[in-house]
């Protein structure tokens, strides 16, 4: 079968795709008509009430008690229009913008993010010591190439998280309690438009993707294990379409393994990243309070460098915490 009957003719999987975003409204991705102002979701005074009144009660835990439903009731309001955007193939992202980060201390914005993040959907731990509450700041490591992006200050190409897990979190929030002084700008664009250029004008490359390759699971493994784990790039799960992307990872799987990237998939990741790169986004700057949440499946995100060094001092570093939701 040559390359204009596979694609006439799709495979299962492939077809499954097609058949996913067919009918999704994704025209304001393709023309560039999604602006930051439109991701924005205000936090009623009642919600933020609701939360201080987690917090207060939590004493030293992190993660305040969200069972009683009747304490949130204005919370869950906000949290179902909040996961019917992320489900949204138009649009895929908020920013929940009005919680009070400046008046908290440290633990107290932990307990806000932990209670908050909560009520989205259960919360998925992001290494093997469990933390789910994980703190995005830059920690000046010896040699920032050699430990992941999220503690450095180094920019973060456009990507998807936990790329290596079998099932990646449906969800990811950041949740800033400082910006940078300088840099650390957001960038956000979707990968279902990538998906559907690919497909509509480089076809040679799509079932490529569609194949599993090794991922670098980043050290996040038992001693007994390879480091590695077998994924496509794009699939359907359950129904849903769901990406993984994060060029690097997938070739530094390849080199845990011990073989060359083949040269069909390093062409494939070449278009794809061009595809990405020339698509429209949408470029914010976080601002304390604010919780950026993205439908990790749809939607990539990237960030800028920014100047925080040694020498910062603490209460001007850019701290942002981040969370994954099932």
């Amino acid at each position: 079968m040559n390359l204009s009957d596979s694609i006439a003719n799709p495979s299962p999987k492939l077809e499954l795709l097609q058949n996913l975003i067919a009918s999704d409204n994704l025209g304001s991705w393709r023309t560039g008509n999604i602006t930051s102002d439109q991701l924005l979701l205000g936090l009623p005074g009642a919600c933020v009430d609701e939360l201080d009144n987690a917090v207060a009660k939590t004493g030293e835990n992190e993660l305040p008690d969200i069972s009683d439903k009747t304490n949130f009731k204005h919370c869950h309001s906000l949290v179902q229009e909040l996961v019917s955007r992320l489900e949204s193939p138009a649009l895929g992202a908020v920013i929940v913008d009005g919680l009070p980060a400046e008046r908290y201390s440290e633990l107290d914005n932990r307990k806000l993010c932990g209670a908050f993040s909560s009520l989205v959907g259960k919360l998925m731990e992001q290494n093997k010591q469990g933390v789910t509450l994980y703190d995005v700041k830059n920690k000046n490591p010896a040699d920032p190439s050699k430990v992941r992006k999220s503690i450095t200050n180094l920019a973060q190409p456009f990507h998807t998280d936990g790329g290596w897990h079998r099932k990646p979190a449906k969800y990811v929030g950041l949740y800033c309690i400082r910006n940078a002084q300088n840099g650390g700008g957001s960038k956000i664009t979707s990968i279902l438009t990538a998906f559907e250029t690919m497909l509509k004008e480089h076809p040679e490359h799509v079932h490529t993707l569609l194949e599993n390759h090794p991922w670098d699971m980043q050290g996040e493994h038992a001693e007994h294990e390879t480091g590695v784990l077998l994924n496509p790039v794009f699939e359907a799960h359950e129904g849903q379409f769901m990406s993984r992307y994060y060029d690097s990872y997938i070739r530094g799987g390849y080199k845990l393994s011990d073989k060359p990237v083949p040269k069909e998939l390093d062409a494939a990741l070449l278009c794809l990243a061009d595809v990405i790169n020339g698509q429209p986004n949408i470029k914010f700057e976080m601002s304390s309070g604010q919780f950026q949440y993205l439908n990790n499946w749809t939607v990539l995100h990237a960030r800028e460098a920014f100047d925080d060094t040694e020498t910062t001092p603490e209460t001007q570093t850019r701290h942002v915490i981040r969370v994954w939701n099932h």
